[in-house]
């Protein structure tokens, strides 16, 4: 059995493990070896990878925030918005609502022009509904 050992080339350790030619143990090597290439296959796919996040994916969730985000009503109706989360969303919201509306248009045509936060506003609504630009 030495002899054949001899012939082969194989050598193993005193716990039985095959050993490569320099002596480390074999799964050591194979685990070695295929963790390089692991890593050249990662560095070969990660320049695509990177590309489609930032020109494809990014581009995809960033508009899907921008549909459900509407940061024009948050800027231009903070009174109301306070008021209403006292509604339930039943009927006619109460009084105190209608004087916040009413508190927060005041509100933004004391601001200078560029300031005013109601034109944007308007133009967010009339995508929602038709005519609200006017209405404001």
């Amino acid at each position: 059995m030495a002899d054949a050992t001899a012939q082969t080339g194989s050598a193993t350790d005193s716990r039985g493990r095959l050993l490569t030619s320099d002596g480390t143990p074999l799964r050591r090597a194979l685990e070695r070896a295929n963790r390089r290439r692991k890593l050249a296959a990662l560095a070969l796919v990660a320049p695509l990878l990177l590309f489609i996040l930032t020109f494809f994916a990014f581009p995809i969730a960033q508009m899907m925030w921008r549909s459900v985000d509407n940061p024009q009503v948050v800027n231009a109706l903070p009174r109301t918005l306070e008021a209403l989360r006292s509604w339930n969303g039943e009927g006619i919201p109460s009084e105190q609502v209608f004087e916040a509306l009413h508190a927060d248009m005041v509100a933004d045509l004391e601001l200078p022009r560029r300031e005013q936060n109601i034109g944007p506003l308007g133009i967010r609504l009339n995508y929602e509904l038709s005519a609200a630009r006017s209405a404001i």
